[in-house]
């Protein structure tokens, strides 16, 4: 006789379901992720000898690296952190380097990350002698902010404006720096952005021009005139730039202004696109940092309140990413209140069973009374009729606790009120026998 053919039980079909849900997971999983690591973006920076292209090329690398993305670098003459800002808001760039200062807005426009902060430096001749103040090193001297064409003259000749010196007190010089020399007749005072020229600044420090400090380092935070200045231009930050910062120059604490550089990308950008964007830098920012120095700047400790444009909502994920849930961070308030709450629900519990055998002692004490009654034989109607008096001021008195809820309504009540009418109607037939 042949065997019977095997037959698949029902648990290797539930193993078998179990496995298809799992296939199932991974390749959506797979989709969603392949589909993540093939999208492209575009990463607008600024004009080719700044800093700022070099810095978006290794960004673009890392998160080529990490997250898979193609990111294209755009940078040349039409790129600025103003200019920016207008792709950004209308859609033609994905991310971009922009200024936490600059003087338009943009309704569409989200701060990704601030990365670091762009320092302004200002070398005078050493011919000059040692001016003290800001007005004492420009009067009647040849100023260098860059050639005319780039929004950064303007920017600076804003700066110096906004420390209270008229424009009619100096000769403003649109050369390009490597092309006016410093100290030679073309130029006594340079204002620049470290990071914005091409020019090597260790040499032209080395040269004999010095620092200019706004203000005595010391005073930072405490009164001086930066401090005045960054109170109307608050998305600015005052910064010392320390001793030997360029080889053995300065020779001392230089106090000047830095602005915030920042990537902002489109108010509709996907939170997790943004997340994975900031977890790539920081999560390289050793690497970034090796190769740009600036970027050592980074840090998630900044304050997002001197922003430009508000925090992206994804930055926002990252940046609370390890805080804790709400059960973690009040979970010793939830069980002291849970504590708490057990013990009334206990108390209240307990005053409530003490409230219910006092009302269950009293219809008890009812009860014997009416089966006192049942116990007496009353030998005349004067007795019958007082005993039945009684019972009726027995049953006001039970109805009246009722109403005042020392009384239970309900099955015990009801066989006191039964007992009661019973015992009456036992004394009213003995009063009935009586008559007859």
């Amino acid at each position: 006789m042949s065997n019977p053919p095997l037959r698949p039980s029902a648990g290797c079909f539930a193993l078998s379901s179990r496995g298809v849900c799992r296939l199932i997971i991974a390749g959506l999983l797979l989709a969603v992720t392949a589909c993540d690591r093939g999208r492209s973006y575009t990463l607008a920076t600024h004009q080719e000898l700044t800093r700022l292209p070099r810095i978006g090329a290794d960004i673009a690398e890392v998160l080529e690296k990490q997250n898979g993305w193609e990111v294209t670098v755009l940078s040349g003459q039409e790129y600025y952190f103003f200019a920016n800002v207008g792709l950004i808001d209308a859609g033609e760039a994905d991310f971009a380097f922009t200024s936490s200062d600059v003087a338009v807005e943009g309704q569409n426009v989200r701060t990704v990350l601030p990365i670091y902060p762009e320092v302004l430096i200002v070398l005078y001749a050493e011919s000059l002698g040692n001016p003290q103040t800001l007005e004492e090193l420009l009067r009647g001297r040849r100023v260098g902010v860059g050639p005319k064409e780039l929004p950064y003259s303007q920017y600076l000749l804003g700066i110096i404006s906004d420390f209270g010196i008229d424009q009619e007190t100096f000769t403003p010089v649109y050369h390009p720096v490597d092309e006016a020399g410093l100290g030679t007749g073309q130029m006594d005072v340079l204002f620049t952005f470290i990071g914005t020229n091409p020019l090597d600044l260790g040499k032209l420090i080395a040269a004999g021009n010095r620092f200019f400090s706004f203000d005595d380092p010391s005073l930072e935070g405490r009164g001086s005139n930066v401090d005045g200045y960054l109170m109307h231009h608050p998305n600015l930050q005052s910064f010392i730039l320390p001793k030997n910062t360029f080889g053995k120059y300065p020779t001392e604490p230089v106090l000047t202004l830095a602005v915030p550089i920042t990537i902002i990308t489109q108010s509709d950008m996907s939170n997790d696109v943004v997340y994975k964007f900031v977890a790539a830098i920081f999560e390289n920012s050793s690497s970034l940092f090796r190769k740009n120095p600036v970027l050592g700047f980074l840090s998630q400790n900044f304050d997002n309140t001197k922003l430009k444009f508000p925090l992206h909502e994804g930055t926002l994920q990252y940046l609370n990413r390890d805080q804790p849930k709400f059960l973690e961070r009040y979970a010793e308030v939830l069980a002291l209140i849970l504590s708490v709450a057990i013990v009334l629900v206990g108390g209240l519990t307990t005053v409530r069973r003490l409230l219910l055998q006092r009302k269950k002692d009293r219809i008890d004490a009812y009860y014997e009374k009416v089966r006192a009654f049942g116990r007496r034989s009353p030998s005349s109607r004067e007795e019958v009729d007082e005993a039945l008096a009684q019972l009726a001021e027995l049953k006001v008195q039970a109805v009246q606790q009722l109403q005042e809820e020392r009384l239970t309504p309900d099955e015990s009540f009801s066989i006191f009120i039964e007992l009661l009418h019973y015992e009456v109607a036992r004394l009213e037939r003995l009063r009935d026998a009586s008559n007859g």
